[in-house]
């Protein structure tokens, strides 16, 4: 159903020009949603519609929902997507589009906008094994749950995201880390060919023989070369996931850190084994409380790799054997849907002292007797390891990724800092209390010369520089033959000019 929308005759003069720029554009885009609604009944919705909430109401972080698009796109298929885009590049120059698929990330923009149009990917989730089973092929809008719960039964896995209801597309775009992440590199890494639609609406397979290169720039690139509508990933075989949970007292942090610090440095020595430490503050708490992940693919973990944070005094100790769908429902549960989210990463070197640095920091950022003004705040950074197997997975096997990494000599540790709560009037003060403190962290890691310029572009926010890494140091071949890249794949810069993305090369 069509939707009209009135407007004055005058504007009043007291009206500013960007209130009237918002205006036209709310103006184009319905204009626009009316064309397509006409052209493609069934794959239109506007605000009062059913599916229109449903779809909004999908999003994990509920600030992504705030955003109204004046209509949502809801192919089911790709060839679907290539009719609608190939009429949208022709609709008015002003209307702004924003991509969906799981509806993840918490950036300003990655995936809803006001005044403009969002194409749900969401229908997109099929999911189709090969017949020898070496690869299966999943829609972008399947959820990493759905892929587990159909690959489990018939022995095998993927590599894929920990938290079930993380969305395929964008995380694979956007490299993907996992807990198999030193055996098989980024996930993205394990992707042997992408469908893409184009600006034009033509849908071509990119794989390491036919367009190779976009197929390199597809992984960690994000969405600026077109829709990807379908991945096929290498599969293998299941084997018993071991997992430990292990919880420390801040006394316990240095040596917490020593160890997960060595564990980094000698990951070749058991890359079936992957740690994560959170460093979590829930408000009522007086002091934040530090989990550590232990995770071992295969029969039984490697004593010399667990053993010791085993032998660290902990306040709580749980280790058991659990199936990849059961390790994504328990993630879900301690990351559940529903609340406002501001998230924030940058990188370190592999250094001990600069964790403790910043842990300290955070500790002291929480006392802020401002941030209990909602009771549902809570706080966590998490630090991630980044191997050497891991970030030159893809170049010693004669492949490569967008990510920039692959000629590290030592391990990073990735870090995000990620703040949520209930309120919508409570959002200035955690975002700019966050981005406070991204500021300091940033300034303590430089003084000490352990930056390091990558942003993971799956956890940054809106106004970080996802490229930053590639645009600082020696990869300045990278971007440029990307962008020769977007020229060739859309000459009218269409996905450049009207994709709304805080992620732009």
């Amino acid at each position: 159903m069509k939707v009209q929308y009135a407007y004055p005759l005058f504007l009043s003069a007291g009206l500013t020009f960007g209130h009237d720029q918002r205006l036209l554009a709310k103006e184009d885009a319905l204009h626009a949603c009316n064309s397509l609604a006409d052209d493609f009944p069934g794959l239109v919705v506007f605000p009062h519609d059913p599916e229109y909430a449903s779809q909004q109401n999908r999003y994990w972080a509920s600030n992504q929902a705030d955003s109204q698009p004046n209509c949502r796109l809801v192919p089911r298929t790709s060839e679907d997507v290539s009719s609608l885009i190939s009429q949208l590049v022709h609709l008015e120059e002003g209307v702004k589009f924003a991509i969906a698929s799981g509806g993840h990330h918490t950036a300003e923009g990655a995936s809803n906008l006001d005044d403009g149009i969002t194409l749900d990917l969401s229908g997109l989730d099929s999911i189709a094994l090969a017949a020898d089973h070496s690869f299966v092929e999943v829609g972008t809008g399947a959820r990493w749950l759905d892929v587990y719960q159909y690959l489990g039964p018939r022995g095998l896995m993927v590599s894929g995201a920990r938290v079930a209801s993380v969305g395929v597309g964008g995380y694979l775009l956007g490299g993907g880390i996992s807990i198999f992440a030193s055996q098989y590199g980024w996930s993205g890494d394990m992707v042997e060919a992408i469908e893409l639609v184009l600006a034009n609406g033509t849908i071509l397979e990119s794989n390491e023989t036919h367009h190779g290169r976009l197929s390199t720039a597809l992984n960690g690139g994000g969405s600026n070369f077109g829709i990807a509508t379908k991945f096929r990933l290498r599969t293998f075989p299941a084997q018993p996931l071991h997992m430990a949970l292990l919880a420390f007292s801040p006394e316990q942090v240095p040596v917490l850190l020593h160890e997960l610090t060595t564990f980094a440095r000698n990951a070749h020595v058991d890359p079936a084994t992957s740690v994560d430490l959170s460093i979590g503050f829930d408000g009522a708490a007086a002091q934040p409380v530090y989990v550590l992940m232990l995770t071992h693919f295969g029969p039984r973990p490697d004593e010399s790799s667990w053993k010791p944070f085993l032998e660290i005094p902990a306040l709580f100790r749980s280790i058991q054997q659990a199936s990849l769908t059961e390790m994504a429902e328990m993630m879900e549960v301690n990351n559940p849907p529903g609340f406002r989210s501001h998230k924030v990463t940058f990188t370190v070197h592999n250094d001990a002292v600069i964790l403790h640095q910043l842990a300290e920091l955070f500790t002291l950022a929480m006392q802020n007797s401002s941030l209990q003004v909602d009771g549902y705040f809570r706080a966590g950074i998490l630090v991630q390891p980044l191997t050497l197997p891991h970030m030159r997975y893809a170049q010693e096997r004669g492949g490569a990724n967008f990510l920039g990494l692959d000629d590290e000599q030592e391990p990073l540790m990735l870090l995000s800092i990620e703040f949520r709560w209930l309120l919508r009037s409570h959002d200035q003060i955690y975002t700019t209390t966050l981005d406070t403190l991204l500021r300091r962290c940033e300034a303590i890691a430089t003084s000490g010369a352990l930056l390091h310029p990558f942003r993971y572009i799956n956890y940054a926010a809106a106004g970080q520089d996802a490229f930053a890494l590639l645009r600082q140091r020696g990869h300045g071949h990278r971007l440029e033959e990307a962008r020769m890249l977007r020229i060739l794949y859309d000459p009218t810069g269409f996905f450049d000019r009207r994709l709304k993305s805080p992620f732009k090369i």
